[in-house]
């Protein structure tokens, strides 16, 4: 893991499924940001080294998840209906949003 001090049984058994190939995942495109944001900030704040973040930017990136370009109908009008009904950012709805469209389960800790 990454982040040693922050495992959680969940998100260890996910990770596994998907190292394991026994299972995919899907996200919205914004995942993709907010995974080199997080590493590149614990990075700058000397959490982790850079050698550490690229190899797991690495194992991430030979995991079975799918990368969802929403079109912009869905993110101006679905996304935007969702954050304000749910009272979520734009960025959570995007999530909701995915797993509503693709019919799949939602894994969060929000």
């Amino acid at each position: 893991m990454v982040f040693p001090d922050e495992v959680v049984r969940l998100s260890e058994a996910v990770l596994d499924r998907l190292s394991n190939l026994t299972d995919s995942a899907s996200a919205p495109a914004l995942w993709l940001y907010e995974v080199v944001s997080v590493t590149g900030l614990a990075v700058r704040k000397g959490r982790i080294s850079e050698q550490k973040a690229k190899e797991f930017l690495n194992i991430l990136a030979g995991m079975p998840i799918a990368i969802e370009s929403p079109t912009q109908t869905q993110v101006l009008d679905t996304v935007r209906g969702l954050a304000a009904r749910y009272r979520l950012t734009g960025y959570d709805a995007a999530y909701l949003e995915l797993a509503i469209r693709l019919s799949l389960p939602i894994a969060t800790f929000d």
